[in-house]
């Protein structure tokens, strides 16, 4: 019997530290970075976007927004700020984002967004462009950009 009582305790030991690792694992992190900041060319008027909308302009079905044609920049799908952004600002994964850039682009249907190499190019970039929209994953100060809010709860 005492024998029997050692593994039980060895058990319970280990079950501690299996939820343990898994509370820690499942819990965020405090120091955890916030999730990339939608930005967009100063000339687009609003301020909030809902999530389906967002969703429709960077998956390419939403062309323009009160009459402005957009422009959709993004980085790379290796990027860390792009896997950020698309499964904690869109709840989707990059590999679907590029699945539904390739059917617009292959069913000739529209284009793809610009793809562009930095968060710095991608500041400039949407800066520069009238109707321009992207993302960045640090504070945004630019003078030609401003930063779009989504509306919680859609």
């Amino acid at each position: 019997m005492k024998g029997n009582g050692f593994v039980f305790r060895g058990l319970k030991a280990v079950a501690r530290m299996c939820l343990l690792s898994w509370i820690l694992l499942i819990v965020p992190s405090a120091n955890a970075d916030p999730p990339p900041m939608v930005i967009a060319h100063e000339s687009l008027q609003d301020d909030v976007i809902t999530l389906p909308m967002l969703r429709a302009i960077f998956s390419m079905r939403l062309h323009s927004l009160q009459g402005e044609r957009l422009t959709v920049f993004v980085l790379d799908t290796r990027h860390p700020d792009h896997e950020a952004f698309s499964k904690e600002v869109l709840g989707v994964f990059p590999y679907q984002l590029q699945n539904a850039w390739n059917r617009v682009i292959y069913s000739g249907t529209g284009r793809g967004p610009v793809i562009v190499e930095s968060p710095q190019e991608m500041l400039r970039r949407v800066g520069q462009t009238p109707g321009g929209i992207g993302y960045v994953g640090a504070p945004v100060d630019h003078p030609d950009v401003r930063v779009i809010s989504m509306e919680a709860g859609r």
